[in-house]
């Protein structure tokens, strides 16, 4: 029974306390009286330059987040935080971390990514215990730290995006290490002791300078993601094929020549990514890989597609573009469930019939090979949403293309193209068409079938009409017809509400239709190079109103400025105002003297009143004064003179009144010595 109740209690204890527990996401709250409640505080994406002291006094304190800020130093109270078990410093500007670090006990996750870090110290095994995971990328770390490699319980740890050129032996100390992320460094050479990470699950090495993968990568069994691309790489060891596990094998931009038959045993293979290398065959192997859904080997020197790749059923992804094929083996049609091919930039001469059993094909990329014409079976590709076959010889459209009724995207250009089939034109859900660089003579009034089009592009044909059906593609945003024979604009172009870039360049055209004033959505509109004689009224009352926006917008972009120049203006006005000063100064000068002389007189005349003997020294002291201060105000007048000659008219006025007054007041103060 007293289990029992000290179990329930327990729970009631537990529950009160998740009940109480205070999460802090602004300033203000840390002013709360319940202090000790707070154990999450979140303040990312702020302007801090420093960490609030107030945090420092939350001892219960377990998760804090400053990610985004503006954060230079680590204070030494940080040790104050003994409870802490998630520190989050992310994308601020921290350049060293304090050995009082090490009193954080509890710590399990530390994240330091995106700072100017140089180097790592004071992570010590014996207090960092519980330090599960540490992301350092994104710094300037030069050197592996020495500290990390004895912190053996870490499972993740991130130092990509570095500078690091080695990577130490004792790496192999992290037998706990679950992901590795060393990419975007400057290493040279894998360690033979990456083998001991036999519980690594992911293992980023890419954008470095390796030339060999060790064969002690075979040891890392559990491994199912392995990042090797864009390095220097000439070689793939057989015993790549103990990965059994491996689901994502990337080894892009690198220098190898040959795969390895081993690689057919990387049965759980889903991805394998080899392009931009200089392999010229594939392994009969390959055809293994029962389950690989997408193979990337671009841009490298394979002549024949092996049949074996298409025994891969479940590939979904295939391209093989910018290499060297010259045939499709008819075998491609047994890809049933492919979804996207890429055969650009090959020497591939006819496309087999065995093309039309890729019913779930949504791209096809044929572009800058030598075929010269499309089969009827294209026309079974239902699903098909992209079709580029720019840059061939193709001489006639097959009518079956207007099957593909889901089809958005058909680039035709640069073919040998004379005649578009009236099929054609049943393509409704067509949103870019491009049939330029062809030899298309005219264009049909089925033309306004495409309901959907945005973007049609006709230019470098041997067209000489557009037809009034134009005017019915009212979707359209682009329209490119230059370097035709065209010498009439119809007038229902005007109906092409959303046009916003009409190009009829180097054409045979004389005059503009009127109607061509309703186009207000017209941004860009070209007609060089045509026998354009004048311009319709409606023409210029469009870029009239235009001008008058962009001229809208450019007064509102100049106020902006002004605003922006605003501590610029107020550093002139200070400078201004200091010139102003030396002139009110020299004013002050004039008038200081003036008062002297006006204080002289009134001297003399109470001294006068006062006595005789004392009268007459007054009056020749101020006989003196009055001579000093007339030499000192003659030169500070010339002065103010110059000074008031270079800035105002005005001045000079005032400063003649000034002399004018000065004289009077010597002459009165003579007189009154007299």
């Amino acid at each position: 029974m007293k289990l029992y109740i000290s179990y329930f209690l327990g729970l009631v204890l537990l529950f009160t306390k998740s009940i109480f527990a205070i999460k802090c996401v602004n300033l203000e709250c840390l002013d709360s009286n319940n202090t000790n409640e707070i154990v999450e505080v979140e303040l990312e994406e702020n302007e801090l330059k420093v960490i609030p002291n107030k945090i420092f006094k939350l001892k219960n304190l377990k998760y804090l987040n400053l990610n985004n800020n503006q954060i230079t130093t680590i204070p030494k109270a940080i040790s104050n935080l003994k409870n802490l078990q998630s520190l989050y410093l992310e994308h601020n500007q921290i350049t060293t971390i304090p050995k009082e670090i090490n009193n954080l006990i509890n710590l399990q996750i530390f994240d330091l990514k995106d700072n100017q870090i140089t180097t790592i110290s004071n992570l010590k095994n014996d207090t960092f215990k519980n330090l599960k995971e540490l992301w350092l990328s994104d710094n300037q770390i030069t050197t592996f730290p020495n500290d990390i490699v004895n912190l053996v319980n870490l499972e993740w740890l991130d130092l990509g995006s570095n500078k690091i050129t080695t990577i130490p032996n004792e790496i192999g100390n992290l037998v706990n290490l679950k992901e590795l992320y060393l990419n975007g460094n400057k290493i040279t050479t894998i360690p033979n002791e990456i083998g001991n990470l036999v519980n690594l699950t992911v293992l980023h090495l890419d954008e470095n300078q390796i030339t060999t993968i060790p064969n002690k990568i075979g040891n890392l069994k559990n491994l199912w993601w392995l990042r090797l691309n864009d390095n220097q790489i000439t070689t793939i060891p057989k015993e790549i094929g103990n990965l059994k596990i491996l689901d994502y094998l990337n080894l892009n931009g690198n220098q190898i020549t040959t795969i390895p038959n081993e690689i057919g045993n990387l049965v759980n293979l889903t991805e394998l990514w080899l392009s931009n290398n200089q392999i010229t065959t594939l392994p009969t192997t390959i055809n293994k890989l029962k389950i690989l859904n997408k193979l990337y080997l671009s841009n490298n020197q394979i002549v024949t597609i092996p049949k074996q790749i298409c025994n891969i059923v479940n590939l979904y992804e295939l391209y093989l573009d910018d290499n060297q094929i010259t045939t499709i083996p008819t075998e491609i049609g047994n890809l049933k469930n492919l979804s996207y091919l890429n055969l650009n930039k090959n020497e591939i001469t006819t496309i087999p019939k065995e093309i039309g059993n890729l019913m779930n094909l949504i791209t096809l990329e044929l572009s800058y090979n030598q075929i010269t014409a499309i089969p009827d079976e294209i026309g079974k590709l239902t699903k098909l949403y992209k079709l580029t076959l720019i840059g061939n010889q193709i001489t006639d459209i097959s009518k079956e293309i207007g099957n593909l009724k889901y089809l958005s995207y058909l680039y035709l250009n640069d073919n040998r193209i004379t005649t578009i089939p009236k099929e054609f034109y049943n393509l409704k859900n067509l949103n870019k068409l491009w049939l330029n660089d062809n030899r298309i003579t005219t264009i049909p009034k089925e033309i306004s079938n495409f309901k959907n089009i945005n973007e049609l592009n006709l230019s470098n044909n041997q067209i000489s009409t557009i037809p009034k059906e134009i005017g019915n593609l009212t979707m359209i945003n682009n329209l490119y017809l230059n370097y035709n024979k065209i010498t009439i604009l119809p007038e229902q172009i005007g109906n092409l509400e959303n046009l916003k870039k009409l190009y009829l360049t180097g054409n045979q055209i004389s005059t503009i239709p009127e109607k061509i004033g309703n186009l207000v959505n017209l941004t860009e509109l070209n007609l060089s190079f045509n026998q354009i004689t004048s311009i319709p009224k409606e023409i210029v009352i469009q870029v009239t109103i235009k001008l008058l926006v962009f001229l809208k917008i450019l007064i509102y972009l100049l106020l902006l400025l002004l605003l922006l120049f605003n501590n610029n203006n107020n550093n002139n006005n200070n400078n201004n105002n200091n010139n102003n000063n030396n002139n009110n100064n020299n004013n002050n000068n004039n008038n200081n003297n003036n008062n002297n002389n006006n204080n002289n007189n009134n001297n003399n005349n109470n001294n006068n009143n006062n006595n005789n003997n004392n009268n007459n020294n007054n009056n020749n002291n101020n006989n003196n004064n009055n001579n000093n201060n007339n030499n000192n105000n003659n030169n500070n007048n010339n002065n103010n003179n110059n000074n008031n000659n270079n800035n105002n008219n005005n001045n000079n006025n005032n400063n003649n009144n000034n002399n004018n007054n000065n004289n009077n007041n010597n002459n009165n103060n003579n007189n009154n010595n007299k």
